[in-house]
């Protein structure tokens, strides 16, 4: 893994230590004036922060594991695990959903009359709790960008619903006050359903790294190859990998006539330009091909000879003279 890249993951790092730090801060206030009040939502939204804490030693766990450099087990490094740490994010949220959601059920099949209180320590908790979790999620976002950390972006939409979420809390306890103590329900009841859908987010936006979905446009890359000297086509061009940590392989055909060192020549401006291009790309495997025609090369009984560079240069069609 590039240096750059280390030290930015490293950057990240430290922000998601300083977000765990808060979020258990805020989850216990919510706890202990949740059960002191009897205000469900204000108990929820404290699991909820306190699994938050949980989702944010995962993500500081997964970066770890991620920077660690490519070895004979994971020749292609520990990348994925970052997507894994993110989509682990999202099951902390279902399980918080799930949590408040039986509490919800057990109220309302019980015939429960709610005692919950809304005192004035429940709505500062309430507000200092929304203030904390824009400025989060802002500041996730900022780093996210500046750092190109799916985690710490997957973390800003996450602590974003912990936003709205606690919104509704807020309103839960002003309906209290005026005795609708039905909100409370109707609040958890939100509470849930931004948790879902907030969760089904992050698990869609980071499935595509663990199946090897496509990351750069085909016709894009090819534009650039190309523009190489020496290129006659290319074809067969796939990207895959992390958005900040990309791998290409492609066909790349050159004249017959070339010799192996002009091939090598040719290879390492392939790779040089698609990485001048775009300088989150890893690595890139280049196969070199002749320009012969199809039926040439049905007809030919020589092996394929192959050139090798810093970019994994094979040739895999009739030797080049």
């Amino acid at each position: 893994m590039k240096t750059e890249r280390v030290a930015e993951m490293v950057s990240a790092r430290g922000v998601f230590i300083v977000v765990l730090c808060i979020n258990i801060v805020l989850s216990v206030c919510k706890l202990i004036i949740g059960f002191m009040t009897g205000v469900l939502s204000l108990v929820a939204e404290g699991f909820h922060s306190l699994l938050d804490s949980s989702a944010n030693a995962v993500a500081i766990l997964g970066m770890t594991t991620s920077m660690k450099p490519p070895d004979e087990g994971h020749p292609y490094g520990h990348r994925k695990f970052e997507a894994i740490s993110a989509i682990a994010i999202s099951f902390f949220m279902f399980l918080a959903s799930f949590e408040v959601l039986q509490e919800v059920i057990h109220r309302i099949s019980a015939g429960e009359t709610s005692q919950a209180v809304a005192t004035p320590l429940a709505f500062a908790v309430v507000i200092v709790n929304l203030v904390a979790n824009y400025g989060i999620s802002h500041w996730e976002k900022v780093k996210g960008e500046e750092l190109s950390s799916r985690l710490l972006l997957a973390d800003s939409k996450h602590t974003l619903s912990d936003l709205w979420a606690t919104l509704a809390v807020l309103i839960s306890l002003i309906a209290i006050v005026f005795k609708l103590h039905g909100v409370d329900i109707v609040a958890s009841l939100i509470i849930v359903g931004i948790i879902l859908h907030a969760g089904f987010e992050v698990i869609m936006s980071h499935l595509g790294p663990l199946v090897d979905s496509a990351v750069l446009q085909v016709e894009e890359i090819n534009r650039e190859v190309l523009a190489v000297p020496g290129v006659v086509s290319c074809h067969k061009t796939r990207s895959r990998g992390m958005e900040d940590d990309i791998f290409i392989d492609l066909h790349v055909q050159v004249k017959r006539d070339i010799t192996i060192e002009e091939a090598h020549k040719i290879s390492f401006a392939v790779e040089n330009r698609l990485k001048e291009w775009n300088p989150r790309i890893f690595e890139v495997l280049v196969h070199l091909e002749d320009d012969a025609p199809p039926h040439v090369h049905a007809s030919s009984s020589s092996s394929a000879a192959s050139s090798s560079s810093s970019s994994s240069v094979q040739a895999v069609q009739p030797p080049l003279q």
